[in-house]
């Protein structure tokens, strides 16, 4: 059985529970470990960040989804078509 203390070496850092910082840490990962030119940088995915939790109240009522009862698929889903319509 695996848990989340067996990460294969990799080096985990603290985010405080800060969704900046997790931006921050996982860009900065994603940018290391993928070698890709394309992923926009930290303040971009902050500002997007900020125009979707604005946005999620609305896409909730239109989905008649109460925000306290959000199931974490129905939040992935709703992220996934948020991020299909910037790219």
């Amino acid at each position: 059985m695996e848990c989340t203390s067996d990460l294969k070496g990799i080096d985990a850092k603290a985010h405080n529970n800060d969704p900046d910082t997790v931006l921050e840490k996982i860009r900065n990962w994603l940018t290391a470990a993928s070698r890709r030119r394309t992923i926009p940088g930290v303040n971009k995915l902050r500002r997007d960040f900020k125009e979707f939790k604005a946005r999620l109240p609305a896409i909730l009522d239109d989905l008649g989804i109460d925000g306290g009862e959000t199931l974490y698929n129905d939040y992935c889903q709703i992220v996934e078509e948020a991020i299909k319509e910037k790219i």
